[in-house]
């Protein structure tokens, strides 16, 4: 027995040696400076990050295990999909548990999520309760204006956005929308046309085109998708389908009727 207990003594003795002197991991700085993580921290991070909504149990689960910047990076992140999960408690507590700059980035993250996901009434609610400044997120920040009522304010925000040559598709289209609610079409079509030179300039497939399409459905800008449905590389057959889904039967029958036969779908009305 006291053999076999010297046996495991040494083993013991071995793994910590070779475990502290084992090369250490190189940590690398994140963008912005705020954390440095090894490479197997990261990732972990993306297994996390994968789990948030499908598992969030098992993802607060594996962000407990780890340490530093590791752990706040996790727990930012889940304080933000636990509140769109509606278990605010929960995500309240963790963002109490977090320091200073990454409880900041967490409400953030709270506050333009919950406004991709429509509740603007909430996401307003955590704004105001924890003094969130949305001023990097213009967008984001425009939305809340307008959910006060500050049309003017919403509007300034808004035009700051016209000169900004880096804005991708996706979020010239939710310019549009917001310079639409503010009453200012004519800069929602110069945004929408900014969206059509950049597809064009990619030789965008034709899904690629659908959002632009669903957006000027949306916007009831009818004649542009009409105009759109002239040329032969976009997918006529989805111009008509919205055509008809916003009432616009006779320029529906009209596209339709352009398209070539074996191109007809049949459409449900």
């Amino acid at each position: 027995m006291g053999f076999f207990v010297v046996i495991v003594a040494i083993v013991v003795i071995m793994i910590v040696v070779h475990v502290a002197n084992a090369p250490e991991e190189p940590r690398l700085e994140l963008q912005g400076g705020n954390a440095r993580l090894t490479p197997t921290e990261a990732t972990q991070l993306n297994r996390i990050y994968a789990l948030q909504f499908s598992a969030p149990d098992l993802a607060l689960q594996m962000a407990g295990q780890l340490w530093g910047d590791a752990w706040h990076l996790a727990h930012a992140s889940l304080s933000a999909k636990l509140m769109l999960l509606d278990r605010e408690e929960e995500a309240l507590e963790l963002l109490w548990k977090l320091e200073s700059a990454h409880r900041d980035q967490a409400l953030q993250t709270m506050v333009q999520e919950l406004v991709n996901r429509g509740d603007t009434d909430k996401a307003l609610q955590v704004q105001k309760r924890f003094d969130v400044d949305c001023s990097d997120s213009p967008l984001t920040h425009a939305r809340l204006l307008l959910a006060e009522g500050k049309l003017n304010d919403a509007r300034e925000v808004l035009n700051a956005l016209e000169l900004n040559d880096s804005l991708s598709e996706e979020q010239l289209l939710d310019l549009a929308r917001l310079q639409d609610e503010c009453a200012q079409p004519e800069l929602a079509d110069a945004a929408l046309n900014r969206v059509e030179a950049m597809l064009d300039a990619d030789a965008a497939f034709d899904f690629s085109w659908n959002r632009l399409l669903e957006t000027l459905a949306e916007l009831q800008r009818y004649a542009h998708l009409l105009k759109l449905a002239q040329r032969d590389d976009l997918p006529r057959h989805r111009i008509v389908e919205l055509l008809a889904a916003h009432g616009q039967y006779d320029d529906a029958l009209h596209v339709l009727g352009q398209t070539e036969r074996s191109k007809t779908y049949l459409i449900d009305t």
